[in-house]
């Protein structure tokens, strides 16, 4: 029942108001002027009425610094109009003389409920969206970050945040299922279940070949019905705006809202109170952001493949001057992913080098291929153009802050632990870790490899050279944490090797 605040101190108004307000169904709650503010937070009332002639100004200034706290209708009853006349800190009365009471007083506060909730669906409404939208770049930027796996879980964390820790927002959904329009089926996705465990009642429903038309109907201004009122909508509709295959799963017993965007369908029911409209809004603004979060997802993966995809082909017009193939950029890329992992890297880290280590040598497209694959040894004029296909590749790939870590791998990965590397002579930590890795991923690989100056070695024989030496190769080149780390998982290398071997 929708709750009213007297503040009347006159027994002769406070029983007249009160046998009119009798037949409307309310519940009438008393309370002095200085209670106000306490009952107010206590009652929640849906409006507040006054006897305007038994006040004095203190009192009214404290009514009126009562009110301004949370805005709530106000109705004045007033014996001597003239009253109204003199200076007073309340504004935006509505006023009923008591001579009309009876006439006026049951009109005005249906008018009143009517104001009342709409303004508190309102209020509601902008306090969710303002809370929504703050919460929304921390959002963004874990589902950006997230697995496939964890996707979804962050989706029922932001309707958590909306339906549930939200004390204002009263009218809440049993039960959330999303549609997702994927290249070849809709993909349905319970995301809530009356607050369950999500273990034990997320399900998945995949539809091939389905209609989706029913993203269109729902798409502009949304659809929902209340089963349990009498409203001018027919239930039936659902079937041209719901898949057969989940019609034949849920079971509304209360009301049902529909919304969707070009990709995404919400579809909420059982709410605890009546939908109106801006249920429907609130649910219009999570499907847009849900919506946008994928689209921005999507596109940073074509993005990123795009990258790599351009990287792969610049690498392998690298080596395709070498005397070597492009199997040596998936190994070396495998290299240097199985010692960062080992060395505990994170997981970003990992990704990006086992992208960017392909890069290492992509300056040589600028080397003649007479030194490249020249049988015997460099004289010391080739050897110094040799060297300059790490300035070489960090021109090459640019300014970037995407490809930085390719960048610094290209120019550094030739430098040496101990200071006598190239181009630059770094010593220890002064070289990038990556560049530092993928050293190592580097020279195991040339071992490993036939070319033009050598045969082929075998793992034990690579690995005896990286650990113990043997005058070119040396363990002091190598960062010992790296080569430690080799030493545990060189076993792995040479899985690897073989698993992407020349033919």
């Amino acid at each position: 029942m929708e709750k009213i605040l007297l503040v009347i101190n006159d027994d002769k108004v406070k029983m007249l108001t009160l046998d009119i307000l009798e037949t409307l169904n309310l519940d009438i709650y008393l309370s002095s002027a200085t209670s106000l503010l306490t009952n107010i937070y206590k009652y929640q009332p849906k409006g507040v009425i006054i006897y305007y002639d038994t006040l004095a100004y203190d009192t009214l200034e404290s009514i009126s610094s009562t009110l301004s706290v949370s805005y709530i209708p106000t109705i004045a009853i007033v014996n001597n109009p003239d009253l109204l006349k003199l200076p007073n800190p309340l504004t935006n009365l509505t006023t009923i003389l008591v001579s009309n009471l009876k006439m006026v007083l049951p009109t005005l506060v249906r008018q009143l409920l009517v104001f009342s909730n709409n303004y508190n669906a309102l209020s509601i409404g902008y306090d969710t969206f303002t809370l929504m939208n703050d919460e929304y770049k921390k959002v963004m930027n874990h589902f950006l970050n997230a697995t496939p796996e964890d996707e979804n879980r962050i989706i029922e964390a932001y309707f958590k945040m909306i339906y549930t820790d939200m004390p204002f927002l009263t009218n809440r959904p049993k039960i959330i299922w999303m549609l997702e329009k994927l290249d070849a089926y809709i993909l349905s996705t319970l995301i809530s279940d009356d607050n369950q465990d999500s273990a034990l009642s997320y399900k998945q429903l995949i539809l091939y070949n389905s209609n989706d038309s029913y993203f269109e109907h729902s798409k502009e201004t949304g659809f929902y019905v209340n089963l349990n009122t009498q409203e001018l909508s027919d239930i039936e509709d659902l079937a041209q705006l719901l898949p057969e295959e989940l019609l034949e799963i849920i079971n509304p017993e209360r009301n049902i809202a529909v919304i969707s965007t070009d990709d995404i369908l919400l579809l909420c029911y059982d709410y605890s109170e009546k939908i109106i409209n801006s249920d429907i809004a609130i649910l219009k603004s999570i499907a847009v952001k849900i919506d946008m979060m994928k689209n921005v997802k999507r596109k940073m993966k074509d993005i990123h493949e795009a990258f790599t995809y351009t990287m792969n082909a610049l690498a392998r017009a690298a080596e395709s001057k070498d005397d070597i193939t492009g199997h040596h950029i998936k190994r070396v890329n495998d290299f240097s992913r199985a010692l960062a992992i080992q060395m505990n890297m994170t997981s970003d880290f990992v990704e990006d080098i086992e992208i960017a280590a392909q890069m290492h040598d992509v300056g040589k497209i600028t080397i003649p291929e007479s030194i490249l694959n020249k049988p015997g040894s460099l004289s010391d004029d080739e050897f110094k153009i040799m060297e300059n296909h790490t300035i070489h590749g960090e021109e090459i790939i640019g300014k970037s802050t995407y490809l930085g870590m390719a960048k610094r791998i290209a120019r550094s990965h030739h430098e040496k632990y101990d200071g006598t590397g190239y181009p630059d002579g770094l010593i220890g930590d002064e070289i990038p870790i990556e560049a530092r890795i993928v050293a190592l991923a580097d020279i195991y690989d040339a071992l490993r490899s036939p070319r033009s100056y050598k045969p082929a070695f075998t793992h034990e024989k690579a690995y005896d050279i990286i650990v113990q030496g043997d005058g070119r190769v040396e363990p002091s080149h190598f960062d010992p944490l790296i080569l430690e780390a080799f030493k545990s998982i060189h076993k792995n290398f040479a899985i690897l090797y073989d698993t992407n071997k020349d033919m």
